[in-house]
């Protein structure tokens, strides 16, 4: 029943590639377009800023402020995200910012909050025209159709269209003749906008009841509106507009969300799971669907990404790597154990697994990489409490027991000591989960796994394994009476050569610390997954046709690779103005960058990338000056843009000086792609009103910015709903000049009444220089400088480097806060949050084993061997050449509640045999240890030969751990074996505690 019951339950869990974490930040967006990023910042962002950081839920804002645009990322407090009050609460003080800047601003849209996106897209597809068709667009109809196909199963929640090309509907009036006729634009726009309302309705009451009316009012496409009758302003008749305006549509500037397929213009789907859809369904689903479409209709579909597939091999994986686990832990227990005692406690591993999975789904957890990765992590330590229980059982029965009695003496003293050891085991994995860090987040779940295995594992070892062995009383082999004898004589020699094993270990341990201190560091390690991201940013202003360049670059060189013999590239999507899809946490979200592109690069998982690196790296050598570009592996693991960051924050004409300084050292050093948010200043022109000259005028300076906008951009009149998409519509002058900026000097600004003037008779415009972009943080100017690395294994020490570098400028400006943001703060930011919670770890531990034990000294020798045990971890990077990462750190946390289980076992073993025989002899504690010699050591080989596997199937994230674990384990058992009985002899001799123990 519980086989049945764990499998189905296995069915049951919910499967996804990564761990849901719930973000904690939210974006808020406003738009105001011809508004410099100076001016913006001081009437809007400031105000929306301040009124955002009065919110209890809100921890910290920053914001970025572009020409015409403000963004302002908000943090909020963890349970008030959890809750969803902080987002409510945050819409609420923004509507209310809405309702304040609604007479204050012109053209003005938001502010508006974007929720963080709480679910991954499962699944990234590719519509792309034909070989040859490119000309006709991006094929928008067929994906639509395509997007309803897929949404229509029960599975898939929802699918995001992107690519579709935005247009606008301009119409277009002579201002010379508007302004004969007696109209202003401002007239016309308010009588356009009056013919496309949503008009009150009224009810007819009749004999029979109330007849509800509804009043058509609104216009319903493209061609109703050029049909619209208005009056002709010259002669008061009904005319079509189309015969006063020229009515036509053109693209939506600054053009953004563009997204190409291979080189020709496409649409993309983001396709996401339903919160309770089955993925094995979902999977099938979706690939059916793109299959099908693919052969019916010209258009090419691609599925780019598709987490199912990846999710399928990890579990596959999963499933290979524990029978591999179960196969080496059962030929270890059969050979030091025999055949039914090895297969009894072996039996019991599999109804562990199975049983934490029907705890694991009740609880609504579900399958990811970490999860997966965490039971082969633990498997090593399930088989440790029924190894000791069937040594004791046996031991007993051998000295004359019968099974019954054995069993039941077996239980009493292994009680204490198992729940101790595997208490001391999870506390070792609790500062994982009380962290509160993004990165601490996504790693969580391996406390709970640890936690829900060992805790069945602990009661399987006190019900099921005693009585699979009952009655088993296998004889003690002649080569394990040799190990013993052999390591008897080896403990004995340490207490003659005690002075020089301390010695050795302190050198040791010495030496490991000075190699763990010199280790190269990395934050989260790379991936092995074969997607590729690359970003190509040009300076701000920058409009993203211009990149076209560099794009039509790219596809060439993807081309030409693809039609390689060896070609390891299948695929790449470009996303112009935007980024991709959330497919992964990892990749950098931009809503809305007209400058900015990125490009996911699909691989041949059976190819080596190493040559298509290198060819890669050259072509991107090559491009222009002043073009960014970036190629970096997709990762597991949270978003982390920049390996190497400086933040800066006061006083802003200080700031801009030593943001410099910072650039220039960064270029010095040899880092590649140096750049600041704020970028170069651009050329601006500016518009200074004359007011005496308005004055005279009866003008105002908002005619003035109406008579600008209706040359340039336009006058909103509404937004017309086309199927799905709603396109605006805006009123704009005709422009006779081809050059924007004589364009501009002949406007026409318009008075409430009187004759119009020409802007440059009451204003002036002239040409500046200022940033297209600005950053703010707590309420401060901000600068930060970026820089990219050349080699991903040092980026930490780089930015460390960098950071000893910084003190003499923190010493010269002391009203600057200098800060690194990258990767070393990042790593520092998560590692600190890792061992703040560490006291409460070793707090617990410490209660544990005061508990169980009673005794200071057992305690404080059981503490002693978690340090110690990280010299073994020391040893094992240096020997494997891993840099030492977070998951490092992990491990060696993990490392803690692992190591002292054999301790709190040993010295238990130690102190009952002398207070069971009523004597204490330095020849008894070496026979007490003996008898634990195969246990511990079959426990360790079991726990070695999981993190074996785990090492060589959990790739680039779960080897630093793995590696920690293995070394750190092979340096405390031998300390154990060997050292420890020797300073716990030593001491009791010293202090007398060994001859009170034996006297009670």
């Amino acid at each position: 029943m519980l086989s049945l019951a764990g499998v189905h339950a296995y069915q049951l869990l919910p499967r996804r590639l990564e761990p849901l974490v719930l973000s904690s930040f939210g974006l808020v967006e406003a738009r105001l377009p011809g508004v410099s990023a100076a001016e913006l910042e001081r009437v809007l962002t400031e105000p929306v800023e301040a009124a955002l950081m009065a919110l209890p839920d809100v921890l910290e804002c920053r914001s970025e402020t572009r020409d015409g645009v403000v963004l302002i990322a908000v943090e909020c407090s963890g349970p008030a995200v959890e809750s969803g009050s902080a987002w409510s609460s945050i819409e609420d003080q923004l509507g209310r910012q809405r309702e304040r800047l609604a007479d204050g601003f012109i053209g003005l849209s938001g502010p508006e909050l974007h929720r963080p996106r709480e679910r991954m897209a499962a699944a990234l597809v590719s519509v792309a025209p034909a070989d040859g068709a490119s000309a006709q667009g991006p094929p928008v109809d067929r994906a639509r159709a395509l997007a309803d196909a897929l949404g229509a199963a029960s599975s898939v929640g929802h699918v995001e269209l992107l690519g579709r090309p935005r247009d606008q509907i301009v119409l277009t009036y002579d201002d010379g003749e508007l302004a004969g006729a007696g109209m202003t634009p401002v007239e016309f726009r308010e009588y356009l906008r009056a013919q496309h309302v949503t008009a009150p309705g009224a009810y007819l009451h009749e004999a029979t009841g109330i007849l509800p009316i509804e009043t058509v009012s609104r216009i319903r496409d493209f061609e109703s509106l050029k049909e619209l009758p208005v009056r002709d302003p010259a002669d008061g008749d009904p005319v079509n507009i189309s015969r006063l305006l020229e009515v036509g549509r053109e693209p939506l500037r600054p053009r953004v969300g563009r997204v190409e397929a291979g080189g020709h213009g496409a649409a993309a789907l983001a396709v996401y799971r339903a919160a309770e859809g089955d993925l094995e369904t979902f999977a099938r689903h979706v690939r059916d669907t793109v299959e099908r479409f693919d052969q019916q209709h010209p258009e090419h579909c691609a599925l780019v990404v598709f987490q199912p597939a990846v999710v399928a091999e990890e579990i596959d994986n999963f499933g290979a790597n524990l029978l591999q686990g179960f196969g080496a832990i059962l030929i270890l227990l059969v050979l030091a154990l025999g055949l039914r005692t090895g297969l009894a406690v072996a039996v019991v591993l599999p109804f562990v697994v199975l049983a934490s999975f029907i705890v694991l789904y009740a609880a609504g957890f579900g399958l990811d990489v970490v999860t997966l990765s965490s039971f082969i992590l633990v498997l090593g330590l399930l088989v440790d409490n029924h190894i000791v229980m069937a040594e004791r059982i046996h031991r007993l029965e051998q000295l004359g027991a019968d099974p019954d009695s054995a069993t039941a003496r077996a239980a009493r003293e292994l009680l204490g000591p198992l729940l101790a050891a595997a208490a001391t085991t999870v506390f070792g994995f609790l500062p994982i989960v009380l962290t509160g860090d993004v990165i601490g987040d996504y790693v969580s779940s391996l406390f709970w796994v640890v936690l829900i295995t060992l805790a069945i594992s602990l009661l399987f070892c006190f019900v099921v394994t005693p009585l699979l062995l009952h009655g088993e009383k296998p004889a003690k082999t002649e080569r394990l009476t040799a190990l013993e004898s052999i390591y008897k004589r080896v403990l004995a020699k340490g207490f003659v050569l005690f002075v020089p094993l301390l010695l050795l270990v302190g050198l040791l341990c010495f030496g490991g610390y000075q190699l763990l201190a010199s280790a190269d560091r990395v934050f989260f390690p790379a991936s092995s997954r074969p997607l590729w991201l690359m970003e190509i940013e040009l300076a701000h202003g920058v409009e993203v046709e211009q990149e076209d360049g560099v794009v039509r670059s790219l596809d060439a060189f993807c081309e030409r690779e693809r039609a390689g013999q060896e070609a390891a590239l299948q695929h790449w999507v470009t996303f112009l103005g935007r980024s991709a899809p959330p497919v992964q946490a990892s990749i950098p979200q931009r809503r809305f960058a007209p400058h900015y592109a990125q490009v996911l690069l699909q691989l041949d998982s059976t190819r080596d990338p190493g040559p298509l690196h290198e060819r890669l790296t050259a072509w991107m050598g090559q491009q222009p000056e002043g073009v960014r570009l970036r190629l970096r592996p997709v990762r597991l693991g949270a978003q982390l843009d920049w390996p190497i960051q400086v933040e800066l924050r006061g006083p802003q004409a200080e700031i801009e000086g030593v943001a410099r300084q910072v650039a220039d050292h960064l270029e010095q050093q040899g880092c590649p792609l140096v750049t600041t948010e704020w970028g170069e200043p651009v050329r601006k022109l500016a518009v200074e009103p004359d007011r005496a000259a308005l004055s005279e005028r009866d003008l105002t300076v908002a005619d003035l910015t109406l008579g600008m906008h209706s040359v340039l951009h336009g006058l909103p009149l509404f937004e017309l709903l086309e199927d799905d998409v709603r396109t605006p519509v805006m009123l704009r002058a005709q422009v006779t000049r081809a050059d924007s900026r004589e364009a501009l000097s002949d406007a026409y600004v318009y008075p409430a009444k009187g004759d119009p003037a020409l802007l440059y008779e009451v204003a002036s415009v002239t040409e500046r220089r200022a940033h297209p972009v600005r950053v703010r943080r707590g309420g401060e100017a901000c600068i930060t400088v970026r820089a990219d690395s050349d080699d991903a294994e040092r980026e930490l020490v780089q930015e460390q480097d960098v950071d000893l570098w910084l003190d003499r400028l923190r010493a010269e400006h002391p009203a600057i806060a200098i800060e690194v943001a990258g990767v070393s703060a990042s790593s520092a930011r998560a590692n600190r949050a890792l061992l703040d919670e560490m006291p409460w770890a070793l707090l617990l531990v410490l209660l544990c084993l005061l508990i169980q034990s009673q005794s200071l000294i057992d305690t404080g020798l059981i503490l002693l061997t978690i340090p110690l045990s990280f010299t073994g971890v020391a040893l094992g990077l240096s020997i494997s050449g891993e840099p030492f990462s977070f998951m490092t750190l992990v491990g060696m946390t993990a490392l803690a509640g692992i190591v002292v289980n054999n301790a709190i076992v040993l010295l238990a073993s130690i102190r009952h045999r002398v207070e069971e025989t009523g004597e204490y002899s330095r020849e008894l504690l070496i026979d007490a240890a003996a008898h634990r010699v195969r246990p511990i050591l079959l426990t360790t080989l079991c726990a070695l030969a999981s993190m074996g596997v785990l090492h060589a199937s959990g790739g680039p994230m779960w080897e630093p751990l793995a590696t920690a674990v293995i070394s750190g384990l092979c340096f405390s058992t031998l300390l154990v074996l060997f050292v420890l009985p020797v300073l716990y002899g030593r001491i009791l001799d010293v202090t007398g505690a060994g001859r009170r123990m034996a006297g009670r």
